[in-house]
């Protein structure tokens, strides 16, 4: 295993450094790993593997890596903590935000929620019928552009459907 450097995504200032952990030896810097801290579980980025482990320090083992930030984020949240005077696990946190858990299966819209249709009209009018044969002809003799002009409610719509 080798040893990261993580941040955990806190807000407590008194926090504003980062943790070694031990990390599997896939991890690279950006992922985003399940941390113990405190008693509780926490996500943190890893900002640096690699690195030397502290004398006479107990190193705990991240969890899994439960989501990934990329290199470039990672550096740009880093120098903005720096720049404005935040904390790195604060600007951290804008980049990885913490992703809504779902509840169960989204439900199926029912009958009652979904609006319906208006009908098909039983015939075209005249007009229409002649706007729909000038369209698909233009488009089997190779495309071109379309437009039809007329007030609202004249059923523009209908034709580009049919056409």
């Amino acid at each position: 295993m080798a040893l990261a450097e993580v941040y955990p995504l806190v807000t407590a200032r008194v926090l504003a450094r980062p943790f070694t952990y031990a990390v599997a030896d896939d991890v690279e810097r950006g992922a985003v790993v399940s941390v113990s801290l405190g008693g509780r579980r926490v996500r943190g980025v890893v900002v640096d593997v690699g690195v030397e482990a502290p004398p006479e320090v107990s190193i705990s083992d991240a969890g899994p890596v439960v989501d990934r930030v990329p290199d470039a984020l990672v550096e740009l949240a880093l120098w903005l903590a720096d720049y404005y005077g935040s904390t790195p696990a604060r600007a951290l946190a804008l980049v990885a935000p913490q992703q809504p858990a779902r509840r169960g299966e989204r439900r199926r819209p029912s009958s009652r929620d979904v609006l319906p249709g208006e009908p098909e009209p039983r015939e075209l009018t005249p007009a229409q019928r002649s706007s729909v044969a000038r369209i698909v002809a233009a488009l089997d003799s190779g495309g071109g552009h379309a437009l039809l002009h007329g007030p609202t409610g004249s059923g523009k719509t209908e034709v580009y459907l049919q056409a």
